[in-house]
């Protein structure tokens, strides 16, 4: 990602441009991983700074990174935010689990949520992810039920 910024970094491109360049070629190169990997939250942290770098080329912005990201009707250029994509990228991952009930792949799944309920009690109980014995659950479906605690 950081090298295609790069190619892109010193060609005279608009406001638009930047944004464009940056959803077309940069983030989607991290749309596959980030779905199917646990990402420490510091590397979020470092691509959000290398795409807001690139987009005001190292200058102080001159909006809010909320006023970038919003809808075009509400004045925003519908920049993307990567923690809030790499949130909803982990979320979708329970619309997946929910609707294929006969998948062979979530029999794993279910086999780290079975003695806490099943994977379904899991999902529409509140809980507090800090506090569930969760030591054999590997941390991507970890990571999966701590977002949807704190977006449910």
């Amino acid at each position: 990602m950081n090298k295609i910024l790069n190619i892109w970094k010193n060609r005279k491109l608009t406001l638009i441009g930047k944004i464009n360049i940056v959803k077309t070629l940069a983030l989607s190169k991290l749309i596959f991983s980030s779905s199917n990997l646990n990402l420490p939250k510091h590397l979020s942290h470092t691509i959000n700074s290398m795409i807001f770098n690139f987009i005001w080329q190292g200058k102080p912005p001159k909006f809010k990174r909320m006023t970038i990201a919003g809808e075009k009707n509400k004045g925003g250029l519908k920049m993307i935010d990567f923690e809030v994509m790499n949130t909803t990228l982990k979320i979708v991952w329970i619309k997946r689990i929910c609707q294929n009930s006969d998948s062979s792949w979530k029999t794993l799944i279910e086999h780290f949520f079975r003695e806490r309920g099943g994977l379904s009690f899991s999902l529409n109980c509140r809980y507090d992810v800090k506090i569930l014995n969760l030591n054999n659950v590997p941390p991507f479906y970890h990571a999966i039920l701590k977002y949807w605690q704190e977006n449910k």
